[in-house]
């Protein structure tokens, strides 16, 4: 998400991924750490800290759909098409729904 664009603030990344956000902290602090990922902060607005990747974290973030589509592909090994789409459909929005209602982490 921090790789599209699409979430460059921590509060952003836990609310799209319906975590705690002491969680995304904490998962920030790491990749910051393996220097994946930096903080920068904004001149406009000094408690705006936005999130950018490192160019090794671009590097990673530029594999990750190909580590993703075969993870997919191993767990859905076996599965009928009408499964697959059944999960897709059913039963992973459900999930989503119920996490978010409860406040529970996956």
């Amino acid at each position: 998400m921090v790789a599209s664009g699409k979430c460059l603030l921590a509060a952003k990344l836990a609310r799209e991924y319906v975590i705690d956000a002491s969680a995304v902290t904490r998962l920030i602090d790491r990749l910051e750490k393996r220097g994946l990922l930096t903080r920068v902060h904004s001149n406009e607005d000094r408690g705006v800290v936005r999130l950018a990747l490192t160019p090794e974290g671009h590097a990673i973030a530029a594999r990750m759909p190909a580590i993703f589509n075969g993870v997919l592909d191993t767990l859905l090994n076996g599965f009928t098409p009408e499964e697959v789409w059944f999960s897709e459909e059913h039963a992973a929005p459900r999930a989503r729904q119920f996490r978010q209602t409860n406040g529970t982490n996956p």
